[in-house]
């Protein structure tokens, strides 16, 4: 940071950072070991309970069921723990976003009005963000009853500007403490970028998709006015144009992640559990809002 001359400074800086986050979910069920493990039968070389699937006459089913021990779904802690350990699983999720950002602004005073020195800002800042989703092979395979999606990774690039000001227009009049009007506006232009990947289907088909790309610009704003009639009582009245721009996932999630949210049913008045399932869009576009607010 610096100055330029006695009334206009400048600040800027660079950072890298970065969030290395890991979730997991302990103890959820792997569905084809789930209903082998309930399917259980007498083996007649033992007598005792085994998987139906281990006494299968086709190979590849007995394969398939390599360490299955029956369990039962009844009462309480009468589990063997290692049939718990064959049923039960860890979903793993590892999320990794490494960011580069510059940025510059320039303050100082353009000139003087009735009411006080005009205040003038700008600015420049340049973001790119890469980042990545993993998760363990049975995940990926969506064993599980619930299940976090396939892997994902994205680039965003993000380039914006904004200039903003306060002009106080009348000050120290009869009637006037100060009347002033502030402005501000931002245009903010985005990148995204999915590499390529395979897509596999249920019939067996593996299908390439190329790289996708997508872009969003958005002019943001704000313009507020001040009275203040005495030193007591301040008039503020402000209107803006805001956006929320599409997040990570949002823009590069592959696959459906599913799971479960609990829900009002209206015709009962009880709650129930939805299942609700999660997939992203590079096309997703910002969300807009208005805003107007009055205040005394």
């Amino acid at each position: 940071e610096g100055e330029l001359n006695e009334n206009w400074t400048w600040d800027a800086y660079y950072e890298i950072p970065y969030n290395h986050r890991h979730q997991y979910l302990l103890r959820q069920p792997i569905n084809g070991n789930f209903t082998r493990a309930l399917d259980v039968v007498i083996d007649p070389a033992t007598n005792q309970p085994t998987c139906a699937a281990l006494l299968s006459p086709n190979a590849a089913t007995r394969a398939a069921a390599a360490g299955c021990l029956p369990i039962n779904p009844f009462g309480v802690n009468r589990w063997d723990p290692l049939a718990r350990d064959y049923v039960l699983g860890t979903l793993h999720e590892w999320y990794k976003m490494n960011e580069n950002v510059v940025a510059g602004n320039v303050q100082g005073d353009l000139l003087e009005l009735p009411g006080g020195t005009m205040g003038f800002a700008a600015g420049l800042e340049a973001r790119r963000d890469n980042g990545a989703v993993t998760h363990d092979e049975c995940s990926r395979s969506s064993c599980y009853w619930q299940n976090f999606g396939d892997d994902f990774a994205g680039r965003l690039n993000v380039v914006e500007g904004y200039a903003e000001t306060a002009m106080p227009f009348l000050s120290g009049k009869p009637g006037v403490r100060l009347l002033e009007l502030d402005g501000a506006a931002r245009r903010t232009l985005y990148e995204n970028k999915q590499p390529g990947h395979f897509e596999y289907y249920n019939n067996g088909t593996i299908l390439y998709v190329g790289d996708r790309e997508s872009s969003i610009g958005a002019t943001t704003y704000k313009v507020s006015a001040l009275y203040d009639p005495t030193e007591w009582l301040r008039i503020r009245a402000t209107r803006s144009r805001d956006i929320r721009a599409p997040n990570f996932s949002e823009l590069y999630e592959r696959t459906e992640s599913v799971g479960f949210t609990g829900t009002t049913n209206p015709w009962t008045g009880g709650s129930d559990l939805a299942l609700i399932a999660n997939t992203g869009n590079i096309d997703v576009r910002a969300e807009e809002g208005d805003t107007e607010t009055f205040g005394v």
